[in-house]
């Protein structure tokens, strides 16, 4: 465009360069994983919880494996949580996983190899299994990344021009848990006191609210 670039006029002449050799090769896109949302287990948001992580994503293009399986090469998801997500060594939830051959989790990072030679174009779930981190990390996003052909320690390392395809979801909030202690005045029936301690595991700041429901 016009505006995309300095003024020719300021320009130094020595630094303008042209070519009609046509060796300038251009860049592959990246393709977006659709519909990348993460779930964990029910009641399984509490903090340094074990729990499981559904991750639903869709492939919009199939892949497949060009070489051999079993020369190094393979199908790989690599999955990226927040920090203080912990995920455990063998961090399929379910095993044997008709998708999914083996997980690779270390810290915040997990490595899956997919059982086929083709990932067919589609809606797909992944669910894994790890440790919830103290409390809902400031940078609460899950990244999701295919890698096609390539070895292990490829999708170990994460390079750009190994990725194929790659999705960005929002994660889940954390639910505090509140440790409390509720004694009345007196143990006979009629009015009386009642006396509640709270420990909350995290800071609470000023003017807040506490709800209390009493039981039926």
């Amino acid at each position: 465009g016009t505006a995309c670039g300095p003024d020719g006029i300021t320009v130094d002449p020595s630094l303008v360069r042209f070519t009609n050799d046509e060796l300038f090769e251009g860049f592959e896109l990246k393709e977006s994983l659709g519909q990348l949302h993460v779930e964990p287990a029910p009641y399984g948001n509490l903090p340094r919880m074990d729990s499981t992580f559904s991750i639903d994503f869709e492939t919009r293009s199939e892949l497949r494996l060009q070489g051999q399986r079993g020369s190094g090469h393979a199908l790989y998801l690599r999955l990226e949580a927040p920090l203080g997500v912990e995920f455990e060594p063998g961090c399929l939830a379910a095993t044997p996983d008709p998708d999914f051959e083996y997980c690779a989790g270390a810290n915040r990072l997990a490595i899956v190899t997919i059982r086929e030679a083709l990932f067919a174009t589609g809606e797909h779930k992944l669910v894994v299994r790890g440790v919830n981190p103290v409390r809902t990390p400031d940078w609460n996003m899950w990244t999701l990344e295919t890698f096609v052909d390539v070895s292990f320690e490829a999708v170990q390392a994460g390079s750009f021009d190994d990725i194929r395809q790659r999705g960005r979801a929002a994660g889940f909030e954390l639910d505090q848990s509140l440790a409390t202690t509720l004694r009345p005045g007196i143990q006979e029936a009629g009015s009386t006191q009642l006396f509640l301690w709270l420990r909350p595991k995290v800071y609470v700041p000023p003017k807040g609210f506490v709800e209390i429901h009493a039981a039926q």
